[in-house]
C-alpha cells in the first residue's frame, strides 16, 4: 500500500512537472514569437512549401498573428517587386500573404501583420517568379496585404490551381513563361517550354479587374469566378508567344508561333471548365492547335474567341459573340448574344442553337456553312448571309429550323447558287429574302412572303 501511494505521488509530480514544461513552452512562444494559441493548431497542418531562391534575396517569410506565412516581398524597382523562389506552393485550406504595407494592420486571412521592412515604397506589381524544377500548386488564399497590386505567378514548370482565391489583387497573371523584366515592362516567354496552367475541379475566385492566363497550353476543368460580383475581364492566350507587358496592355509577339500538333486543343475545357466575367477573350497562336470548349462562357460584354486551329463551343452566352478560326468552327451547345453573333471560318458548322443578330462570313473560295441536326438558328433582329458555299453552291438545313425576329436575307452571289431547306422549319417576323435557287417543304404561316425573291 506504501509503494502504491509512492508511485501515486511520483505520477501526480510528473504530471505537474509536465504541465509546467508545457505552460513554458507556450509562454516562450508568446514571448519571443508574439503568437496566440491558434499556432499550435496551425503548426499541425502541413505548411505552405514557399523556398526563396537563395540568402541574397531580401525576400523573407515570417508569420502572421494567427499563423498565416507572411512573404515581406523586396522593396520595388520602377513599381516591380521581383521575388524569386526555388519552390511556391500554397496547399489546401492553407492561405499566404504578400506583405505590401508600410505600416500595420489587419489582413483578411492573417489578422494582425506587421509592417514590411523591405519596402521603401509599396509596389504595384508584386511578381513571383518561381525557379526551381517543379510546378506549382496553388490551392489555397492568396492575399496582398496593404496597397492593393498587380500580383504575377510565374513557373515555367507549370501551374496548378485547385481551389484558390485571389484577394486584394488588381490583376492576376499567371503564366508558364520565362520571365524578363525590363524597366517598367515584365515579358513572357512561353516558346521555350510546353507546360501548361490547369483550373482544376474546385476551381479559382479572384477580386481582381484583370485576369490573364498565358501558357503554351491551357487545361480548364473548373469555374473561374469573380469574387463579390466584380466585373473580371479575362485574356487566356495559348501558344508559342512572348507576351509583354506593358502597364495596363499587353503586347503579344507571335514570331515563335509555329505549326502544332495537329488535331490538339492548345486550350480545352470540360463542361465544368466555366468562365464567367465582363469580357472574355481566348486566343490560341499555334498554326492547327485548336480551342475545344466544352464549359460554360457567360459575359456581360464580349466573348471573342480566336484560333489558328478548330474551334469547338458549347455553351457562350453575351452581348456579343465573335468567333474566327483559321480552320472550322463547330457550334455543340447554345450559343446567344443579346446583340450580335459573328462567325467566321472556312467552315461553321450549327449543330444546335444560335441566337442574336448572326452574321456568317465568306469571303474565301472554299468556305461553307451548314446547320445540322437539331440545329436552330435563332436570333431577334437580323441574319445575313454572305457568298454561301462557292464551292457547293449551296446552303441546306437539315432538320432544323432558321427564326428571325425580324428579317431573313439569305444572299449568294453565283449563278447556280441555292437555299435548301428539306425538313426544317423556315420563320420570319417580316421578310424573307433569298437570292438564288429557292427549295423549302415547310413555311410557317406567320412568314410574310411579300419580299420573296428568286433570280
Amino acid at each position: 500500500m506504501k509503494n502504491l501511494n509512492n508511485v501515486e505521488k511520483a505520477l501526480k509530480s510528473h504530471l505537474k512537472q509536465r504541465v509546467r514544461i508545457t505552460t513554458a513552452l507556450i509562454v516562450t512562444f508568446l514571448i519571443h514569437g508574439m503568437l496566440s494559441f491558434d499556432v499550435e493548431a496551425r503548426d499541425l497542418r502541413v505548411r505552405n512549401q514557399i523556398t526563396p531562391s537563395n540568402s541574397k534575396n531580401d525576400l523573407k517569410i515570417t508569420l502572421s498573428q494567427n499563423g498565416t506565412d507572411v512573404i515581406n516581398i523586396v522593396d520595388p524597382n520602377n513599381g516591380i517587386s521581383h521575388n524569386k523562389y526555388l519552390d511556391f506552393n500554397v496547399g489546401d485550406k492553407n492561405n499566404v500573404i504578400f506583405n505590401n504595407s508600410q505600416k500595420n494592420g489587419t489582413s483578411v486571412t492573417g489578422g494582425e501583420v506587421s509592417a514590411n521592412p523591405n519596402l521603401t515604397n509599396s509596389a504595384s506589381v508584386i511578381l513571383n517568379e518561381i525557379q526551381g524544377n517543379s510546378a506549382s500548386e496553388l490551392n489555397g488564399g492568396l492575399e496582398v496585404f496593404g496597397k492593393r497590386a498587380d500580383l504575377v505567378i510565374a513557373n515555367e514548370n507549370g501551374i496548378n490551381v485547385n481551389g484558390a482565391r485571389f484577394i486584394n489583387t488588381s490583376a492576376l497573371t499567371l503564366s508558364t513563361g520565362k520571365v524578363s523584366v525590363d524597366n517598367k515592362k515584365i515579358s513572357f516567354k512561353t516558346a521555350t517550354n510546353n507546360a501548361k496552367i490547369a483550373v482544376k475541379e474546385t476551381g479559382m475566385k479572384t477580386d481582381s479587374d484583370y485576369l490573364n492566363i498565358l501558357s503554351r497550353r491551357a487545361e480548364l476543368d473548373g469555374a473561374i469566378n469573380s469574387e463579390h460580383n466584380k466585373n473580371l475581364n479575362i485574356n487566356v492566350i495559348a501558344g508559342a508567344n512572348t507576351v509583354t507587358a506593358v502597364n495596363d496592355t499587353f503586347e503579344l509577339n507571335a514570331e515563335n508561333a509555329k505549326d502544332g500538333i495537329t488535331n490538339v486543343e492548345a486550350i480545352s475545357a470540360s463542361k465544368f471548365g466555366a468562365m464567367y466575367g465582363n469580357n472574355i477573350f481566348i486566343l490560341s497562336t499555334n498554326k492547327g492547335e485548336g480551342i475545344k470548349y466544352e464549359g460554360r462562357l457567360k459575359a456581360k460584354d464580349e466573348v471573342e474567341i480566336i484560333s489558328e486551329g478548330k474551334v469547338v463551343s458549347s455553351d457562350i452566352n453575351g452581348k456579343d459573340i465573335k468567333i474566327s478560326s483559321k480552320e472550322e468552327i463547330d457550334n455543340i451547345g447554345k450559343m446567344k448574344a443579346d446583340k450580335n453573333v459573328s462567325l467566321n471560318a472556312p467552315i461553321v458548322k450549327n449543330m444546335s442553337r444560335l441566337e442574336g443578330n448572326v452574321r456568317l462570313k465568306s469571303n474565301e473560295h472554299n468556305k461553307k456553312y451548314q446547320n445540322r441536326e437539331r440545329g436552330i438558328i435563332y436570333y431577334d433582329y437580323y441574319l445575313n448571309v454572305k457568298n454561301m458555299s462557292e464551292v457547293e453552291n449551296e446552303l441546306k438545313l437539315v432538320k432544323s429550323s432558321i427564326e428571325a425576329g425580324n428579317n431573313i436575307e439569305i444572299n449568294n452571289n453565283l449563278e447556280n447558287g441555292s437555299f435548301e431547306n428539306l425538313s426544317g422549319d423556315l420563320k420570319a417576323g417580316n421578310d424573307i429574302k433569298v437570292k438564288g435557287n429557292f427549295k423549302t417543304k415547310h413555311l410557317s404561316k406567320e412568314i410574310k412572303l411579300e419580299d420573296l425573291l428568286k433570280k
